[in-house]
């Protein structure tokens, strides 16, 4: 009787470790969601404003190329 009590307290304690351990994987989850999130939004965000804009890629390639020092 005294073993069959023991392995009762044994699981148990380990079952709230277990809960502890999904409870802490489930909020680490939550949060790489909401911030995986946030960091898709911004950069689609980036995109749509920039589309806006034609941009003259040629023209900056001279531009970088005559303030860069020559090697």
């Amino acid at each position: 009787m005294s073993q069959l009590s023991g392995l009762i307290m044994h699981l148990s304690w380990h079952h709230s470790d277990d809960d502890r351990s999904f409870s802490t994987l489930r909020r680490i989850k939550t949060y790489l969601r909401t911030t995986t999130g946030e960091d898709c939004l911004s950069a689609l965000a980036l995109l749509n404003i920039e589309r806006e804009f034609e941009i003259d890629y040629d023209e900056i390639v001279k531009e970088f190329v005559a303030v860069s020092p020559n090697p």
